[in-house]
């Protein structure tokens, strides 16, 4: 990947870091239930650009990623993937079952409005099972 404006190439580290805050843009995203068109309107940018961000072909300026964090109603730190500075850290988005999937995301959205702590006891309980795993009843 070439950086334009200083002529030089970036490191695939760079690289990587740029393609996990995105990954983070994405799934903040997609829990918050928005396109990426309605966020880009928040944010007062293209849809072309928020995909960009999530792709990790450009990368989120400070005042863009306060911007960004601030219409998906969390804080800056959330968009970045500060677990790279762990050695032993697992990938954004990798598939090893350490990170939750986008569908996990929106269950425990959903999970936060029941306001019943027997139904939440319940529902743990229930996906325990069926996942085969007293860790996921947890």
């Amino acid at each position: 990947m070439i950086d334009k404006r200083k002529n030089k190439r970036s490191t695939e580290s760079e690289h990587e870091l740029d393609m996990a805050a995105g990954e983070l843009l994405r799934r903040y995203r997609v829990v918050r239930g928005l396109s990426q068109t309605a966020l880009g309107k928040k944010v007062g940018i293209s849809f072309q650009q928020i995909q960009k961000y999530e792709k990790g072909m450009n990368r989120m300026s400070v005042s863009r990623l306060f911007a960004i964090a601030s219409a998906l109603e969390i804080t800056p730190q959330d968009l970045l993937p500060l677990d790279r500075f762990e050695a032993n850290a697992p990938k954004v988005g990798s598939n090893d079952g350490d990170l939750p999937s986008n569908e996990a995301l929106r269950v425990a959205v959903f999970y936060d409005t029941i306001p019943d702590g027997e139904q939440k006891e319940g529902l743990r309980t229930l996906i325990g099972a069926l996942g085969g795993s007293r860790r996921n009843a947890a």
